[in-house]
């Protein structure tokens, strides 16, 4: 309410509510007496647009966070340099089938899990130094010409 006071102000509008009448029906014998609530116009304003639209920010930001999730398990090794050097073999041999698996579009496939292993298992041997991020494998792999075509 702050920030939208100010940014009113900014603008030269007023910053108010406008106050809508509130219509009053007439109830029949009948009807159920209880008491309608009426909200002004703030109240309104929070309760059916503001809450409304953070409800739909978080609903947003969760399903954002699970597809990231899904992406970094599916292909978390090839954006973390540290996590490519660290890797346990066996667990090395699993992402580079799940990968093959993948990017298999019935029987065609990208590439093979057997030689992206190998090929990832040689690159990792043969490091530089000086290799700190992502972008410095890929410039690695670049100044290599095709030793690591899998890769």
């Amino acid at each position: 309410m702050v920030e939208a006071t100010e940014i009113a102000n900014k603008m030269e509008v007023e910053p108010i509510f406008v106050e809508k009448r509130v219509v009053h029906r007439k109830r029949q014998f009948d009807e159920c007496t209880g008491e309608d609530v009426t909200q002004s116009a703030e109240e309104n304003f929070k309760n059916n647009y503001f809450l409304y639209i953070i409800d739909q920010a978080i609903l947003s930001f969760g399903m954002r966070f699970q597809q990231l999730k899904s992406f970094e398990e599916k292909f978390g090794i090839l954006w973390n340099f540290e996590k490519l050097k660290s890797i346990e073999p066996e667990k090395l041999r699993t992402f580079c089938d799940n990968l093959a698996n993948i990017t298999n579009y019935g029987e065609n496939s990208d590439h093979n899990g057997d030689d992206l292993y190998e090929h990832l298992c040689m690159l990792r041997q043969n490091f530089p130094e000086s290799t700190k991020s992502v972008i410095d494998v890929l410039t690695y792999i670049k100044k290599m010409e095709g030793s690591y075509p899998n890769v």
